[in-house]
């Protein structure tokens, strides 16, 4: 009998898969632009902060066209190696990273939040921890197009899972700059209005959420191949 396997994976990889690595791609590119958003803010120099979040902006406005092309495709491919739910859950999950890192960069702008002294290097690599965990999700989703490519081979799996070990790892790092870093902001409170307080707490909150989602998108990544 002939197997088609290979080739119906070979159809996906051509299809809605090139569009969901494009939309992870352009999501961590979203993100990726927080610490140079960051600095600006540290120094308070809020003109340029506003074409940064103008950038973010317009990357998550391409994010969410890659995102509807891959709903499309979604529709219009009958045969797929994965499921459709799977693949909708894992669009979802890239899909908050960009939206989170438009939040953001809104919040910090919009309520020209002034970061203490004392926390700034902390919150820059708490920033670039975040952005790390991101751009390993993407590395992660571009190594799913290749394992389906490669009909799932025990190499491509290995690979993957790897790269999501790695990811966890990251994660975890994040969530030890955020505990730290939320000690550094008991420890100002006084020093503070009340009303920043709260919305510090909140973007340090949103900044570890971006790492959060990226561990997302490994984890959904590990069950997509675990129902091959």
């Amino acid at each position: 009998m002939l197997d088609l396997s290979h080739l119906v994976l070979k159809m996906f990889a051509r299809s809605p898969m090139e569009h969901l690595s494009g939309h992870m791609s352009k999501s961590y590119t979203c993100v990726s632009l927080l610490p140079d958003f960051f600095h600006h803010v540290f120094d308070k120099d809020w003109s340029q902060a506003l074409l940064v979040k103008q950038n973010i902006n317009d990357l998550e406005s391409q994010a969410d066209a890659l995102k509807k092309q891959v709903y499309v495709q979604l529709h219009s491919d009958l045969l797929l190696p994965v499921s459709r739910q799977d693949i909708l859950a894992l669009v979802k999950s890239q899909d908050r990273i960009a939206n989170d890192a438009q939040d953001i960069a809104g919040l910090v702008y919009g309520r020209r939040i002034a970061v203490p002294k004392d926390m700034q290097e902390p919150l820059d690599a708490f920033v670039c921890s975040s952005v790390m965990a991101c751009q390993q999700a993407a590395n992660v989703v571009d190594d799913l197009g290749v394992a389906l490519k490669n009909s799932f081979s025990k190499e491509s799996r290995h690979l993957v899972q790897k790269k999501i070990d790695q990811l966890d790892a990251y994660e975890h790092d994040n969530d030890m700059k955020q505990i730290a870093l939320r000690d550094m902001l008991w420890r100002e409170e006084k020093k503070l209005s009340p009303v920043d307080v709260v919305f510090l707490y909140d973007v340090l909150h949103r900044i570890g959420g971006l790492a959060d989602n990226a561990n997302h998108v490994g984890s959904k990544l590990l069950l997509m191949m675990a129902g091959r």
